[in-house]
């Protein structure tokens, strides 16, 4: 059963973030200016970083890697008034994608 709402729950943190990450890229202004204690929703995530499961091990990281890039793009938006939707990944994310990839 705890694997179960393991997996559930991990799935539904990834959904929930590419949706604000939907909304954020398509908001016609700047809805937000900064990810407000993306530290503790990072922290709240580790733990499954050493889950036995492997998929939930890999939407963790795939997870932090997005909240990450939010955070990162927030941030960028605010100096450079770029829109979000032309800030790309930075470069010091990607190694999370090969760490992914590397557990399936």
């Amino acid at each position: 059963p705890k694997d179960h709402q393991r997996t559930r729950s991990m799935g539904i943190v990834l959904f929930l973030i590419k949706k604000y990450i939907e909304f954020i890229r398509s908001a016609q202004k700047q809805v937000d200016r900064a990810f407000e204690n993306v530290g503790e929703v990072i922290a709240a995530l580790i733990p499954r970083v050493t889950d036995p499961l492997t998929h939930v091990r890999a939407q963790s990281i795939e997870a932090i890697q997005l909240l990450l890039f939010v955070d990162f793009a927030l941030r960028k938006c605010v100096e450079t008034n770029e829109p979000l939707a032309s800030v790309p990944p930075p470069q010091n994310l990607a190694p999370l994608t090969e760490v992914r990839k590397r557990m399936s």
